[in-house]
C-alpha cells in the first residue's frame, strides 16, 4: 500500500515538472515574439525618409522680402501718382502760357488798329505834333534793291513763335554759316509795353571773325503806331560791333543785339535774335534767306 503511495507521489511531481516546462518555454516564446515585433517595428522607423526641417529664420526671410516687395511696388505707385500730378501741372502751365500768348497777339492786332485810326487822324503826326519818321530817329531806313514784306515772316508768326522751329529742322552754330546777307524782321516793342510798338523790315549783313563780328542794318522799311506803310531811301546805315561765342553773335550799338538760333529748315536758313534799344526797349529779331 504504501508502496503505490510512492508511485503516485513521483507521478504527480512529474507532471508538475512537466507544467512547468511547458510554461517556462510558452513565456520564452511570448518573449521572442515580443522582441521579434519590436525589432521590425524599429526597421521600418528607420527605412522611412527623415525629411529636413527647415530653419526657422527661413520664414522670417521670405517675410521680409515679401514686405520689401510690397513697399517697392507702394512705393513706384506713389511716385507714378506724383508723376501724373506733374504732368497735369504741367499741361495746364502751357495752356496758360499758350492763353497769355493768343491773348498778348489779340492786343497786337487791337494795337495796330488802333494806330492806324490816330495815324488817319493826326494826318501823319504823333499826338505831340512830332513828325512820325522822328519817333525812332536811330531807325530811319535804308534802301535795297531787294523787296522784303512782312508775308516773307509768316513763319514766325504762325509757327515759331507759337511751337518752335520743327523736329525736322536742323540747328548750326558754325559761325562761318552765320555770315553773309540776311532778310530781316524786328517785332520792336512786342507787347506794347513802352507804347512804341513797330514793324521793321531790312537786310542785315553779317561779317567779320569770331573776335571782330560787324552786324550792317540797312534799313528798308518802318511802320510804328502813327507811321505811314512806306519805304524809306535814306542812306543811313546803321552797324552793331561784337563776337561770336557759344553759338551766338552778341554785338552793341544803337543798343545790343544777340543772334542766338540759327537753324536750316526746308533748304532756307532761319534765325531768331533778340534786340534792346538805349531805352531799355526790347524787340525780337526775325532772319532769314
Amino acid at each position: 500500500m504504501r508502496k503505490i503511495y510512492n508511485i503516485l507521489v513521483l507521478v504527480i511531481d512529474i507532471v508538475l515538472l512537466c507544467v512547468i516546462i511547458s510554461s517556462a518555454k510558452k513565456a520564452g516564446r511570448e518573449d521572442k515574439l515580443e522582441a521579434l515585433q519590436e525589432t521590425a517595428a524599429f526597421a521600418e522607423h528607420a527605412a522611412e525618409p527623415e525629411v529636413p526641417q527647415e530653419p526657422a529664420y527661413a520664414d522670417h526671410t521670405a517675410e521680409a522680402e515679401a514686405s520689401q516687395e510690397i513697399a517697392t511696388d507702394q512705393s513706384d505707385f506713389t511716385q507714378g501718382q506724383e508723376d501724373y500730378a506733374q504732368g497735369q501741372e504741367d499741361y495746364a502751365q502751357g495752356q496758360e502760357d499758350y492763353t497769355q500768348e493768343l491773348e498778348g497777339y489779340e492786343q497786337e492786332q487791337e494795337n495796330y488798329s488802333q494806330g492806324v485810326e490816330q495815324f488817319e487822324q493826326s494826318g501823319g503826326e504823333t499826338g505831340d505834333g512830332t513828325a512820325a519818321s522822328d519817333v525812332m530817329p536811330e531807325m530811319v531806313a535804308g534802301f535795297d534793291e531787294e523787296d522784303i514784306t512782312l508775308e516773307d515772316f509768316d513763319w514766325y508768326e504762325s509757327d515759331v513763335r507759337l511751337n518752335w522751329f520743327p523736329e525736322e529742322a536742323v540747328q548750326f552754330q558754325d559761325f562761318q554759316r552765320m555770315k553773309g546777307k540776311w532778310r530781316a524782321y524786328i517785332k520792336f516793342d512786342p507787347k506794347n509795353e513802352a507804347g512804341r510798338r513797330t514793324d521793321i523790315l531790312l537786310h542785315i549783313y553779317i561779317s567779320g571773325d569770331e573776335e571782330n563780328v560787324t552786324a550792317e542794318y540797312d534799313w528798308y522799311w518802318i511802320h510804328n503806331y502813327n507811321d505811314p506803310e512806306g519805304r524809306y531811301d535814306d542812306d543811313e546805315t546803321s552797324y552793331y560791333y561784337g563776337k561770336y561765342e557759344d553759338g551766338e553773335i552778341y554785338a552793341e550799338g544803337a543798343g545790343n543785339v544777340t543772334f542766338r538760333y540759327f537753324y536750316e529748315w526746308d533748304e532756307e536758313e532761319y534765325a531768331i535774335g533778340v534786340m534792346e534799344s538805349r531805352a531799355g526797349v526790347k524787340a525780337i529779331l526775325c532772319m532769314m534767306r
